[in-house]
C-alpha cells in the first residue's frame, strides 16, 4: 500500500512540479526510487510499483519533451536543459519496461 501511495503522491505533485522550474529536483529525487526498485528482489509488488515508476517517469519525460519544442526560442534552451538532466532516468526507466517486455 506505500509503494501505491508514494507513487499517487508523485503523481500529483508532477502535474504541478512540472509548470516551474524545480523539475531537475524532482528528477533527481526520483533516481533513487528507481535505482532503490532496481536492485530490490523481485516480487509482483516491486515489480509492479516499479513499472508504475518507471511509465510514470516515461510518460512525464516525454510530456516535457514535447513541451520543449513549443516554447519560445529563449525558454527552450532551459527547458531541454532539463530534459538532459532527467536523461538519466528516462533511459533507466525505459531499461525497467523493456525488463518487463512492456515496449
Amino acid at each position: 500500500m506505500l509503494n501505491l501511495k508514494f507513487t499517487e503522491v508523485i503523481k500529483s505533485k508532477l502535474s504541478t512540479i512540472k509548470k516551474s522550474s524545480l523539475m531537475p529536483l524532482l528528477l533527481a529525487v526520483m533516481v533513487s526510487p528507481v535505482a532503490a526498485l532496481a536492485n530490490s528482489p523481485s516480487t509482483s509488488v516491486a515489480d509492479s510499483a516499479e513499472v508504475k515508476l518507471a511509465l510514470g517517469i516515461v510518460h512525464k519525460y516525454r510530456e516535457l519533451r514535447a513541451d520543449c519544442r513549443s516554447l519560445p526560442d529563449e525558454q527552450k534552451s532551459m527547458c531541454f536543459y532539463r530534459l538532459k538532466i532527467g536523461n538519466w532516468d528516462y533511459r533507466e526507466a525505459k531499461l525497467i519496461l523493456a525488463k518487463h517486455k512492456l515496449i
